[in-house]
């Protein structure tokens, strides 16, 4: 049936497949993939599990002979998503307060602005990018957690949980002291990551409803727009004018996650100005992450066939 074929031919299909088809399960059926035991471990309760291995897998990739290439990529564009979050999250609370604007809460545009789809871009550079592109994953996870949308939005007397920083850190470590003791564990586990893509998706789309996401179409499709702008325009500046890259990483770096669903509810609840707008951000940010996992993919395939190569040094 050439199943595989026909997912790999779509951008990002890996991930992009699995979490709309869960997200349909999830839609009509949702009991289906919770009815216990290896199902709902799987499906719906196993990502952070996934991602660990995710991270252990990508940390095994890296030898330190590249970390400081890894490095130098990863910490420019997580710089340039932290600055952008934080000048949009600050002119936003300053001027318009939580309420934001054109039917769009600041917890929502905050939260997508700072968030992002590690797995998508694990597809995506594993096809068109090397493997410094991919050994950035790890670095990824770390911001695409509630904490930098609660930073931004500058919670009152609130603390950051370390220790969430330190779980993810862990596995990625690990993968980069084994590797680097024997590089035979580079070779036995290079195949570990294209294995556990598909399984993320899944894990995904199991906490999406399609119905919600449709709801709030009109301005989650604009809230989709604003975030792909707002994050696609400095990255690729950043990637292509500071790192003389060819731009496919920073491209592939700008998906929101399914995170995002969670995340205002673990606002609002240390900063209650945000509360009457919670349900609202969660339709449109359900919409915008369901169409970003297949916007990004998409422009990202055009601009590698608009430039050519990925091979630059």
């Amino acid at each position: 049936m050439k199943i595989l074929e026909r997912v790999e031919k779509f951008p990002g299909g890996l991930v992009v497949i699995p979490l709309l088809t869960t997200a349909l399960i999830n839609t009509f059926f949702p009991q289906v993939l919770r009815i216990g035991g290896v199902t709902s471990a799987l499906f719906v309760d196993g990502t952070y599990t996934i991602i660990g291995l995710l991270l252990f897998f990508s940390g095994c990739q890296l030898n330190l002979s590249q970390l400081t290439v890894a490095l130098k990529r990863g910490g420019v564009m997580i710089l340039v998503k932290i600055l952008v979050a934080f000048a949009s999250g600050f002119i936003l609370m300053r001027f318009l307060g939580p309420t934001g604007f054109w039917g769009i809460p600041t917890v929502a545009l905050v939260t997508a602005i700072s968030n992002n789809k590690p797995a998508v871009y694990l597809a995506l550079v594993e096809k068109y990018g090397d493997e410094v592109d991919a050994s950035i994953f790890g670095l990824l996870c770390l911001v695409s957690m509630p904490m930098l949308t609660l930073a931004v939005l500058g919670l009152a007397g609130g603390t950051f949980d370390y220790m969430e920083i330190v779980t993810l850190l862990i596995p990625f470590v690990l993968g980069i002291i084994l590797v680097n003791l024997d590089d035979k564990i580079a070779k036995m586990m290079s195949g570990g990551t294209v294995i556990m893509l598909p399984f993320i998706g899944f894990c995904f789309g199991a906490s999406v409803n399609l119905f919600n996401a449709f709801k709030s179409a009109s301005t989650g499709f604009l809230l989709l727009i604003i975030y792909t702008v707002t994050t696609m325009v400095p990255q690729l500046a950043a990637d292509r004018l500071l790192l003389k890259r060819p731009g496919y990483a920073a491209l592939a770096s700008c998906t929101i996650g399914g995170t995002v669903v969670v995340i205002p509810a673990i606002v609002a609840k240390a900063m209650p100005i945000h509360t009457p707008y919670v349900d609202v951000a969660v339709a449109q940010l359900a919409f915008a992450m369901t169409f970003s996992c297949i916007l990004t993919p998409f422009l990202t395939k055009l601009w590698v066939k608009f430039n050519g190569d990925a091979s630059l040094s």
